[in-house]
C-alpha cells in the first residue's frame, strides 16, 4: 500500500468514525469550528461519554485536527 493510499484510508476511516460516533447523540460539528487544541479537550471529554477506544479517539482527533494528519502522511 502506498503512502497516499494509507493516508486516504486513514482519512476515510477517521471521518466515518467521527460521523458515526458523534451523530449518535448530537449534530456533528464542522472540524473547522474549533482550534486544534480545543478539539483535543472536546474529544478527550467525549471519549468517555461515547465509549470510544483509545485508537478510535486518536483517529477522530487526527481527523478533526486535519492539518497534522495531512502533514504527517504527505512527507
Amino acid at each position: 500500500m502506498t503512502k497516499s493510499m494509507r493516508f486516504q484510508f486513514l482519512i476515510t476511516r477517521s471521518a466515518k468514525l467521527w460521523s458515526d460516533s458523534c451523530a449518535r447523540c448530537h449534530k456533528v460539528r464542522d472540524p473547522k469550528e474549533f482550534r486544534t487544541d480545543s478539539w483535543r479537550v472536546i474529544v478527550t471529554h467525549m471519549r468517555a461519554r461515547g465509549n470510544l477506544t483509545d485508537q478510535d479517539t486518536r483517529d477522530i482527533l487526527k481527523f478533526l485536527q486535519g492539518g497534522q494528519l495531512t502533514a504527517r502522511y504527505q512527507r
